[in-house]
């Protein structure tokens, strides 16, 4: 027991400085992308005040932001696409607890896109676009509009909707190496290339047309940077929480002597996730808990009717409300085990359809088992509930026509 809780804690240990070392190599902590984020707020006050004030100024830090930050948007996430889509094992596929912070991913994404999307809102509906600007402006247009809705969608979905499910999103658990998704990385890749080169070349074309647009872009460039800054300073944040969760996680086990199960449970939590056979097989012995607790109360029903049978006819009221009360209280807790069983079962089902359409053939084997053993394991809590409602009614039944 002693070496397995070492071996666990050497592990956090591991972990964290994984974790610390991989920020470190990317140079990204919180004071050097501050101390960005001030010079560049420097240089941005130096070209502002060297920008010649024009009717047209407007109209051209507009053009020449939206263009250089859908330059940059467009680099970053051909990179993040990019990275390679390793192919999942069986034990790769996990669940992982809800984290917070979705919200405020969600919202600072829309500002992140929101701008340049209000960019060119201006520009349409108050310049009058060149001819080779137009098509290339109608393509950023609609792009960032789309995703805009998607997130606005995503957004309410979080708010309203998500709190709703007990379920993870089926979406996180399908293997991102499948013929669909990666047909789907393709497109999304295509459209990303089309926009960053189209609006490269425009920039460079607008350099030709004013003395006062170098500035302008510079300016646009600055306000652009200063936006990723924020967006990295939120994913910075996001890291040094996760070490300083790893830090207590160390504190709690020395300090307070956590148990090796504690220690798993709380790995798979908040860091590993959990397999998704285990994960499915505590909802499904969760369902089996309560299956038995029903067949039980069920089965008790013909205990239930010798006992009054055994009470004198004169006393009425207690046969009956007995009879009554044990039917209630049987449909309520057969109503309780389908409030648990149908949410996952369609949970499950509908995780199957995808698996199908992904053509992912380890999930869809996992899948297809649970969905088997929960169909037997409610076919006989249906035949026994049935069955003990059936005599229940039956009883009163055949009781109200005997008094009558």
């Amino acid at each position: 027991m002693v070496d397995r809780r070492l071996e666990l804690l050497d592990y956090i240990r591991t972990l964290y400085d994984r974790q610390n070392s991989r920020a470190s190599k990317a140079g990204m902590t919180f004071w050097t992308i501050l101390a960005g984020m001030i010079y560049v707020v420097w240089q941005l006050l130096q070209t502002l005040s060297d920008l010649e004030v024009k009717t047209s100024s407007l109209s051209d830090f507009y053009r020449s932001f939206s263009q250089i930050h859908l330059v940059i948007i467009s680099i970053s996430f051909l990179i993040v696409l990019g990275r390679k889509s390793n192919v999942k094992r069986d034990l790769d596929y996990r669940v992982f607890r809800e984290e917070g912070g979705v919200i405020a991913v969600v919202v600072l994404m829309f500002i992140f896109l929101g701008s340049p999307l209000f960019a060119i809102n201006y520009i349409i509906k108050f310049e009058v676009v060149a001819s080779y600007f137009s098509w290339q402006v109608m393509i950023n247009y609609y792009a960032l509009v789309f995703v805009v809705v998607t997130l606005i969608a995503g957004f309410f979905y979080e708010i309203f909707k998500r709190k709703e499910e007990q379920f993870p999103p089926v979406s996180t658990l399908i293997s991102d190496s499948s013929a669909l998704t990666r047909a789907f990385k393709t497109v999304i890749s295509l459209v990303l290339i089309e926009i960053s080169i189209g609006n490269s070349l425009n920039t460079i074309t607008d350099v030709y047309g004013s003395d006062n647009i170098a500035k302008t872009q510079m300016a646009a460039f600055d306000i652009s940077l200063l936006i990723f800054g924020c967006f990295f300073l939120f994913r910075n944040g996001k890291t040094d929480e996760r070490l300083d969760r790893l830090a207590s996680f160390e504190r709690d086990i020395l300090v307070h002597n956590l148990s090796e199960k504690e220690i798993i449970e709380r790995l798979q939590d908040d860091f590993l996730g959990k397999y998704l056979g285990d994960w499915i097989s505590q909802k499904l012995s969760d369902i089996k808990e309560k299956a038995q607790v029903l067949i039980n109360h069920s089965q008790g029903s013909s205990e239930i009717l010798r006992e009054v049978e055994s009470i004198d006819l004169a006393y009425e009221r207690e046969r009956t409300g007995r009879v009554g009360e044990y039917l209630a209280d049987l449909e309520e807790k057969n109503e309780s085990y389908l409030k648990s069983l149908t949410p996952l079962v369609n949970w499950l089902e509908k995780l199957s359809n995808q698996a199908a359409l992904h053509k992912d053939d380890i999930m869809l084997v996992l899948v297809k088992e649970s969905i088997s053993d929960i169909n037997k394991s409610s076919k006989d809590v249906r035949e026994e509930v049935n069955c003990a409602i059936s005599n229940l009614k039956g009883w009163l039944e055949k009781y109200s026509n005997r008094a009558e």
